[in-house]
């Protein structure tokens, strides 16, 4: 069954998951969320996965500033970033996981401000 988010509390959220069991999740261990359609898979530093039934847009607005939207299905934590590529054509963003990442066209401008390479 999936899991859902029930409050923040600091630097943590508390995950009920199963209906049974509550986990929380240390949101500075979290390195990027990635949407598929109502669901969201949050991706850890550990490497494990959860899925959650929770949109994007819910947990950019629980993470706060730390964490950027790059693209319509990715929120990744800005910790987490080594390395921004911007061209013309295709631009991403490499995570210290070794993921890379598309960067929207209408994100790149914030990227190139957020990360000081304009």
């Amino acid at each position: 069954m999936n899991a859902f988010i029930l409050k923040k509390a600091s630097e943590s959220l508390a995950v009920k998951y199963a209906k049974k069991v509550n986990l929380s999740v240390n949101v500075a261990e979290v390195i990027r969320v990635q949407a598929q359609s109502n669901y969201c898979t949050i991706f850890f530093a550990d490497g494990s996965k959860l899925v959650v039934s929770k949109i994007l847009a819910f947990f950019e607005q629980q993470f706060g500033q730390a964490f950027w939207r790059i693209h319509r299905s990715h929120l990744i934590n800005s910790h987490y970033v080594r390395r921004v590529k911007i061209n013309n054509s295709k631009s991403s963003i490499v995570l210290h996981n070794g993921d890379v990442l598309p960067i929207a066209r209408r994100k790149k401008q914030a990227m190139i401000n957020l990360t000081d390479l304009g």
